[in-house]
């Protein structure tokens, strides 16, 4: 039985990380002016290669990352999108606790809205709840 071969793709919540970089450093580039020439550069690659990573067809890495954190003077964490965890969830924990619910259930309903990949459940879930909250 032949071996099987390991997929390149990424894992489904995470596939539109690589392009949402791409876009955040696009707009950044743009906004100074410059040329993916130009951004290629300080990185040490190929502009194709830069290229590649601006359309989010290749995988950014933490050293390109944090280079180019540097050389848009912003903190790494700036640049990256937010968690698939936290993706369409307006309400935190905190926000729950402080109405005086209880604080492990809001937690555990917390972790299991976090794993449902769907964002389309995760709106029908919400909007659920608004009209739950609201009717």
């Amino acid at each position: 039985m032949p071996a099987k071969k390991r997929s390149s793709k990424q894992p489904a919540p995470y596939k539109d990380i690589d392009q949402e970089l791409g876009d955040t450093f696009k707009k950044l580039r743009l906004a100074l002016n410059k040329t993916q020439d130009d951004i290629a550069a300080p990185l040490g690659i190929s502009t194709q290669q830069y290229q590649k990573n601006e359309a989010g067809v290749t995988k950014w890495t933490l050293e390109r990352l944090y280079t180019l954190a540097d050389y848009f003077n912003k903190d790494a964490r700036e640049l990256l999108p937010p968690p698939q965890s936290a993706r369409g969830f307006e309400e935190t924990t905190d926000d729950f606790i402080g109405a005086g619910s209880d604080a492990a259930a809001i937690s555990e309903i917390v972790a299991m809205f976090s794993r449902i990949q769907s964002k389309s459940t995760r709106r029908k879930i919400i909007e659920l709840l608004n009209e739950l909250v609201e009717g």
